[in-house]
């Protein structure tokens, strides 16, 4: 039974117990003041080992020495009948362990806790303690700040007893002591803890306050050891803040302490700098995580395999866009890249890439070998190296083996998600498969001869195997192409929505479905949708490229041209190569410069050019595009209403945008046609083909105001009522957006 008074201390309540400790509230009759008084639990005090009673005053003894804002202070240490009683600062709030149990927190306010917690350690390390128990339930969150709690395992850190090896050890398999999921690999091995053993706990709290989830994982004690000791958590994407942080807990997490940082001071310093923007320190080596597929090489020419050479590597990345653990960058981007001669540092530095997948390949009669290699960047270490002989027809299986081969040297942890992802989408027929492949290396080459005879590959491959989700997303994107760029035909739209909707139908994670379907439903007047089907994915797949630039369409599409930038930004931090259409929204916002210098699309620089002044500069280039498109197809008239206006052919030039803004479907297209009608002065056909543009889900209220196209437009009260429509337009998209957290996910506030 505890004791109703302890001295001067009247005992109140019982506030908690662990394994080895109970607290109490109580009053300070002499200092009129609410304590808190710790000792060993009722039912252990008679049996105390003398490890326990050993470290009880080991806690006293440090409290006793420690002054400071975020450690909990020590008021008075008392003994009675040989039984130690600590009296302690009263804390009003609620443990860390116990906020995470009600969700998640908000990035900023979970990297204030771990800056108060690192503070703490500061003062701890400055006299030479190493706290060795840092955990979520040894923080608490009070109305005053971050305080921590429980120095019982505390030591010096110079203390070199004959135990020490074996204390972290034992510490495991003890219900207070030494928690296995914050433990530094160091301690589990048995070697003696250092303030280094803290930084890693400390990591460990930085990555759980804000994911939610902790860094290591395991059902059992034996998996979670192992994880501590073998694996990294997944990198930290999503708002920028998060991004800032990675760097942080991978430094803080690294195996050998001497790669950690070399104290609390340092890791305070550096957190403090992401939370102002400004941090710039070098981050230790980080585990492998991004990965690049360059095209394979054949060693000897044949045209029967050569389509392998981009279509196995694209199908691979593929297969592992999408998952949580990985940033795999995109094909587009290993392209540039000559795999017979690596330069490892030079697409490791243009890439930020930690690992490269490369390979061979060579006809050997009817087989043909594949020869491939996962390379680590750093050091050149090769991570795994197969060489398979195999049939043409077995491609898939191959491909199959070495995706896993690739997550299996990553060592990368995988969600249930992610598990799923890596199971679906194997094709069941040989043939199908390559026809697929032989496909896609058709479709990525773009002139309307070669997409008829993809479109053919395609079809055939879905006869075949009509459950192969991949062939339905990329055939959807065919179909939409032809819809968009050749000649307007609503049957190749319909028949793009239906292709897609078979391939959500059939694996609703799937990638390059999601990528694909946003320029559909933008060229489609559903802007507003993709924005919102986006967002809801960027939870479960925030480190794919394809799906903030995406969002960035969707985007300005909405008129959200500040999220729309911010979103192009996003896909560029997760994979600097992706194809993005950034340049238009510079465009939309008349930084004309900016979107000549950012396009990745020869057509805008060219309408950049000419909307400054300077069209004659591309006028040669702009004819010899058109020449490449069929007469009277939609991409021909662009360039060529273009090409006329900046030759001075008036009519001519108004002629073709008349043709295209009676063909063209896109609304962002057809808004472009209404800007040629107002450069040359044909103001009501304008004034015809803008109401057109905002109902068909292009919300475009900034460039009515501001660009001097427009200028003769203004004053009139039908265009005033443009404005006005455009603007609820974006008004109602801005709701939704933020309705469906579109500024957490991108990191901002929206300014009105």
């Amino acid at each position: 039974m505890f004791p109703e008074r302890l001295g001067p201390y009247r005992i109140v309540r019982k506030l908690g117990e662990g394994g080895m400790g109970v607290v109490y509230e109580a009053n300070d009759e002499r200092l009129g003041r609410q304590v808190a008084i710790k000792a060993i639990r009722e039912d252990r005090r008679e049996q105390a080992s003398d490890q326990e009673r050993r470290r009880l005053w080991e806690e006293a003894r440090i409290a006793a020495r420690v002054n400071h804002p975020n450690l909990c202070q020590l008021h008075d240490i008392l003994e009675e009948d040989g039984h130690l009683f600590l009296v302690l600062e009263l804390l009003q709030g609620r443990s860390l362990s116990d906020e995470l149990k009600r969700g998640s927190i908000a990035p900023a306010e979970g990297v204030s806790i771990v800056r108060g917690i690192l503070a703490a350690l500061m003062e701890l390390h400055r006299i030479g303690i190493v706290h060795r128990d840092l955990k979520p339930s040894n923080v608490f969150i009070s109305p005053h700040g971050v305080k921590l709690l429980d120095f019982g395992l505390a030591r010096q850190a110079w203390r070199d007893e004959a135990t020490e090896a074996t204390a972290s050890l034992q510490s495991i398999h003890s219900d207070t002591a030494g928690t296995p999921y914050y433990m530094a690999p160091e301690q589990i091995a048995g070697d003696p803890p250092s303030i280094q053993s803290d930084i890693f706990a400390a990591g460990c709290i930085l990555y759980e306050v804000l994911t939610g989830k902790r860094a290591f994982e395991g059902m059992a004690l034996g998996q979670v050891l192992y994880a501590v000791l073998t694996t990294s958590p997944p990198a930290l994407t999503g708002e920028p803040l998060l991004e800032r942080a990675d760097a942080i807990v991978r430094r803080a997490l690294e195996k050998k302490p001497e790669n950690r940082f070399s104290s609390a001071a340092e890791m305070l310093e550096t957190l403090e700098g992401i939370e102002q923007g400004s941090a710039t320190f070098a981050p230790a080596p980080q585990k492998l995580q991004r990965l690049i597929v360059l095209p394979f090489r054949m060693l000897r020419p044949d045209p029967e395999t050569e389509f392998l050479v981009y279509s196995l590597p694209d199908a691979i990345t593929c297969s592992l866009t999408g998952l949580g653990s990985i940033v795999v960058r995109s094909t587009i981007a290993g392209a540039h890249y000559d795999s017979s001669a690596l330069d490892l540092k030079r697409i490791a530095a243009e890439c930020n890439v930690d690992a490269i997948l490369t390979g061979n390949l060579l006809r050997a009669g009817d087989a043909i070998r594949v020869t491939a290699q996962l390379i680590e960047t750093q050091g050149g270490t090769v991570l795994w190296s197969q060489v398979t002989e195999t049939q043409l027809s077995d491609i898939f299986q191959l491909q199959d083996q070495m995706v896993n081969r690739i997550v299996g040297s990553l060592m990368v942890p995988l969600s249930a998600r992610d598990q799923r992802i890596l199971r679906h989408d194997v094709p069941t027929n040989a043939f199908a498969y390559e026809c697929y492949l032989r496909g896609n290396q058709l479709l990525d080459q773009g002139s309307m001869a070669k997409l008829d005879v993809a479109k053919e590959l395609y079809l055939r491959c879905l006869n075949v195997d009509a459950n192969y989700a991949p062939a339905w997303a990329r055939l959807g994107r065919l179909y939409r192409i032809i819809g968009k760029f050749y000649f307007r035909d609503e049957e190749a739209l319909r028949l793009a929505e239906e292709a897609f909707q078979r391939a959500f139908s059939l694996n609703p994670d799937l990638a390059i479905a999601h990528h694909y379907y946003t320029g559909l439903e933008t060229d489609c007047g559903r802007s507003l949708q993709a924005v919102e089907r986006l967002l809801a994915l960027a939870h479960s797949m925030p480190n794919d490229a394809n799906l903030f630039a995406g969002l960035g369409q969707a985007c300005r599409y909405c008129g959200l041209l500040d999220a729309s930038l911010l979103a192009f930004e996003r896909a560029k931090q997760i994979d600097p190569n992706v194809p993005t259409s950034s340049a238009w929204t510079l465009f939309a916002l008349s930084r004309f410069q900016d979107a000549h210098d950012a396009s990745e699309d020869p057509y805008i620089k060219h309408v950049a050019l000419a909307e400054m002044g300077r069209g004659e500069e591309t006028i040669d280039e702009l004819r010899e595009m058109a020449a490449r498109f069929p007469p009277h197809s939609l991409m021909s008239l662009h360039l060529i209403s273009l090409v006329r206006r900046i030759e001075g052919d008036r009519d001519g030039s108004v002629c073709a945008a008349a043709e295209l803004a009676s063909q063209v479907k896109d609304p962002e297209s057809l808004f472009q046609c209404a800007r040629f009608f107002a450069a040359l002065g044909e103001f009501e056909r304008a004034m015809q083909v803008l109401p057109r543009v905002i109902e068909s889900g292009y919300a475009c209220p900034q460039q009515l105001r501001d660009q001097k196209v427009f200028a003769g437009l203004r004053g009139h009260p039908a265009f005033t009522r443009l404005i006005q429509l455009a603007e609820s337009h974006r008004q109602a998209s801005r709701r939704k957006f933020l309705e469906a957290g579109g500024d957490r996910v991108l990191g901002m506030a929206l300014v009105e």
